[in-house]
């Protein structure tokens, strides 16, 4: 009766290798992070930027949201991998690619929710 012995042997390894399977390792999905469609106009000391790149990076951690400053100042995020829309939560505001450097007074957040996907940011 050499098999129930034999079979004793694998039934762990089989567990182990299935338990080493499961979970997020590199090539797995991620898991699905809500998001928010966020559109809105950006301006610096209250005139429209008309050109660049604006970056809302989480405050919390998470995928950023970014997209380029069209010529009206408008924008619209997009966060990759993840759809269209930036995290719900507190994002810092990076803006980048402008003409003339931008001299801030500190740092610029916004808040994201759920039921709003207009904004209005006004770099100080």
């Amino acid at each position: 009766m050499r098999r129930p012995k034999v079979l004793a042997a694998l039934v762990p390894c089989l567990a182990l290798s299935l338990a080493c399977g499961c979970g997020a390792g590199a090539g797995s999905p991620l898991p699905a992070t809500p998001t928010v469609p966020l559109k809105g106009r950006i301006t610096y000391r209250g005139k429209a930027l008309t050109k660049g790149h604006v970056t809302l990076a989480p405050t919390d951690g998470g995928r950023e949201a970014e997209s380029d400053i069209q010529p009206d100042g408008t924008f619209t995020v997009a966060t990759a991998g993840l759809g269209d829309g930036a995290l719900v939560g507190v994002h810092q505001v990076v803006v980048s690619g402008t003409d003339q450097p931008l001299r801030t007074k500190g740092e610029t957040h916004v808040r994201v929710v759920a039921d709003r996907t207009d904004y209005a940011i006004d770099i100080k």
